[in-house]
């Protein structure tokens, strides 16, 4: 499984030398899909675990796909 990191904010310096940014993370299924949304299309709808949020993709700053490990050691 993938997850997807989508940044909003200034990454800033945060507690004990952690950088900090305002971001959504969410399990996807299709890489190319999600790549595809972000790039082509003014507004998005991402689903999260309690709901969906609608995002305007002129916001976004960067966005990070990343491996995410299942439960259970497997990827």
């Amino acid at each position: 499984m993938k997850e997807l990191v989508i940044y909003f904010g200034k990454q800033q310096d945060g507690f004990v030398g952690f950088n900090t940014a305002d971001t959504i993370r969410c399990d996807i299924e299709d890489e190319a899909l999600a790549v595809h949304g972000l790039t082509h299309e003014k507004w998005v709808s991402v689903k999260l675990k309690n709901g969906t949020k609608y995002i305007n993709t002129d916001n976004i700053l960067w966005f990070d796909i990343v491996d995410k490990e299942e439960k259970g050691g497997q990827k």
